[in-house]
């Protein structure tokens, strides 16, 4: 249950990595230690199943991943390795797919963040603590997408807008 936990939850959040680092260790300890009987073993990918299952209709492409590991898994004669192999590839393909969608979401929000601050520029109470009230996230977020996303930091984005429109009034 707790790896179930981690791994949604690593899922949501985008870290792949983790995601994989999860689900090796659940394999060590499923199948080298535990060596999972067939009724264990059902139950487990169920469980499994049922994580993708959650984002199947965000992401529809993990439906493919989901038939073949249930139908693999019923198969008497499935090998370990090959199961194992479907799996991380599943959760692998889910995992990039979330995370190109966030990295994909906070683009979006960063440029209706700088459309903002373009119009609203010449507001001497334009600063984080009012960008942050207008799009309802934490000045530590906006902050944190400058950073990542726009290569500066928020103040020197501003300071960039404003100066730019200076010299433009000058010439």
């Amino acid at each position: 249950e707790a790896a179930e936990e981690r791994i949604y939850h690593c899922l949501c959040s985008g870290d792949s990595a983790a995601v994989y680092d999860s689900l090796v260790i659940l394999e060590t300890e499923n199948f080298e230690k535990r060596h999972l009987d067939r009724k264990n073993m059902i139950k487990l990918n169920a469980r499994l199943v049922y994580i993708l299952e959650l984002f199947e209709e965000k992401e529809k492409g993990v439906t493919e991943y989901i038939t073949k590991l249930n139908k693999m898994i019923l198969e008497k004669s499935y090998s370990e390795e090959n199961y194992r192999k479907l799996l991380q590839e599943a959760y692998t393909y889910l995992g990039q797919k979330l995370y190109q969608e966030k990295k994909n979401n906070r683009s979006q929000l960063l440029e209706k963040i700088k459309n903002y601050i373009k119009e609203n520029y010449m507001d001497s109470s334009l600063g984080l603590a009012r960008v942050s009230m207008e799009f309802q996230i934490s000045e530590g977020y906006v902050s944190t997408l400058f950073k990542k996303q726009g290569n500066m930091n928020f103040a020197d984005y501003v300071e960039q807008i404003r100066m730019n429109r200076a010299c433009e009034l000058l010439k």
